[in-house]
């Protein structure tokens, strides 16, 4: 259903008001690494007489002695009456009505054994999962729920703004700014709009049964937003305005420019150390049999490692030749050939993978050293590293989007979404008329 414009105000116009409200008032304090799970977990308010004129008729509060507007109302009077209107939404409730009455709701807990708990739940999990399916989806992807565009345009837009807010006011890794966006997403969507909209009919009636309903609705909620969230940071991503994606992927690249050293540095130390290990080792051998290790006086596990270090040759000699190393530059090859004897000594069976991911560190280090003596990069070598990076799902440009849109739902994240759903989630019926249509000229 779309919703009618307010006043002279597209909705648009309206939507773009609230997610700017909202980012101003959640990024007024920006958090470290260490408190983003706070992020937008209180809900915040606005007075009267600082209500952007967009939002006005969003405002139910008709008392005089009102002078602080929660958010939480002005995005369920925005949002709800879009989706409560629904012809689907009226046939998921229905569904859940007649569940509620057939099982007479108005047992308390203790009416029922432990095996009729058992019954319910597997009667009232396809209600509950048809209405997480209703509103998210059962794909995971945006373009399969229900929301109003509306909805995601406002989610998109808030998003995008707060990315913008914590890019320039910190120095947070782009991995801990996406959690904070992921905070702010789960604190908006589902504690603020979605959570309260399926518990809105429950607050007039508390049982057991209507309790256990909401406990499964909530539960597949939740998950359904699991599915759904890295599929809303792809489209943000794809979506977000060009000066603010570059700004996001200048700070992915510099993260990984940054990983990169790091990693070239432990190469170096690695091949150092193992130099060093080689000059003192040569010649000397213990004297007394007692000095000798249990390993090294093994002879099963000598034949082990030989038979070790015979396959990585084999396999090192044949991923060279397919990748026609033996035609690049002496310098190179002689890079290769100084290394390829550590690989082969790792002490670790290695695959194709590894043999690939090794040969693009040497070249991309091989470009690094001929940058440092003033010389110019050698195209075939990296040809060959961009040939290695795209066999290995390393390019750049996919690599930086992967970076940019990642979010990790971990199962600590999960369960405190549903214990906040479940014990925080507080629903004013007088906040909210939620049977109401979208406000209309005559409602301003």
């Amino acid at each position: 259903m779309n919703a009618q414009p307010v006043k002279n105000y597209s909705m648009a116009q309206i939507t773009s008001a609230l997610a700017s409200l909202i980012v101003k008032q959640v990024t007024a304090q920006i958090l470290p690494a260490d408190r983003l799970g706070e992020l937008g977990r209180v809900d915040t308010s606005i007075s009267k007489d600082t209500l952007p004129a967009e939002l006005v008729a969003f405002n139910t509060h008709k008392s005089v002695r009102q002078v602080k507007i929660p958010t939480s109302s002005l995005l369920q009077n925005c949002f709800f009456p879009m989706i409560k209107n629904t012809k689907i939404w009226l046939a998921v409730k229905g569904g859940e009505n007649m569940v509620l009455v057939h099982a007479n709701p108005q047992k308390s807990t203790d009416d029922y054994s432990d095996a009729q708990i058992k019954q319910l739940r597997s009667m009232i999990k396809p209600f509950a999962q048809d209405m997480a399916d209703f509103l998210l989806g059962s794909s995971g992807k945006i373009a399969d729920s229900s929301l109003p565009k509306e909805l995601i345009n406002f989610l998109l837009d808030a998003d995008q703004q707060f990315l913008a807010r914590y890019l320039d006011a910190s120095d947070l890794s782009v991995e801990h700014i996406n959690h904070a966006r992921l905070q702010f997403l789960k604190n908006i969507l589902i504690t603020r709009i979605l959570g309260p909209l399926i518990a809105s009919d429950d607050t007039k009636t508390s049982s057991a049964l209507t309790n256990l309903f909401r406990a499964e609705k909530f539960g597949a909620l939740v998950l359904a937003f699991k599915n759904w969230a890295p599929d809303f940071f792809t489209k943000s991503y794809e979506c977000m305005p060009k000066s603010l994606k570059t700004k996001l992927d200048n700070r992915v690249q510099k993260e990984l420019q940054e990983e990169k050293l790091k990693k070239t540095e432990t190469l170096v130390k690695k091949r150092i150390s193992s130099l060093k290990t080689k000059n003192s080792s040569r010649g000397m051998m213990p004297s007394n049999d007692d000095e000798i290790s249990p390993r090294a006086n093994s002879l099963q596990e000598k034949a082990r490692e030989r038979e070790l270090v015979k396959n990585n040759k084999k396999l090192i000699s044949r991923v060279l030749k397919e990748f026609s190393v033996d035609a690049l530059s002496e310098a190179f090859q002689s890079s290769v050939n100084n290394d390829k004897k550590i690989w082969a000594e790792s002490g670790k069976l290695l695959n194709e993978e590894d043999i690939l991911d090794k040969l693009d560190e040497l070249a991309q280090l091989f470009q690094e050293s001929q940058k440092n003596l003033g010389k110019s990069a050698d195209a075939r070598v990296q040809k060959l590293s961009d040939t290695l990076r795209t066999r290995l799902g390393k390019d750049s440009a996919e690599q930086t989007k992967i970076r940019a849109t990642t979010v990790v739902l971990s199962d600590d994240f999960l369960a405190d979404l549903d214990n906040l759903l479940m014990h925080t989630l507080v629903i004013d019926d007088a906040d909210v008329d939620a049977n109401t249509t979208a406000p209309s000229t005559e409602d301003v």
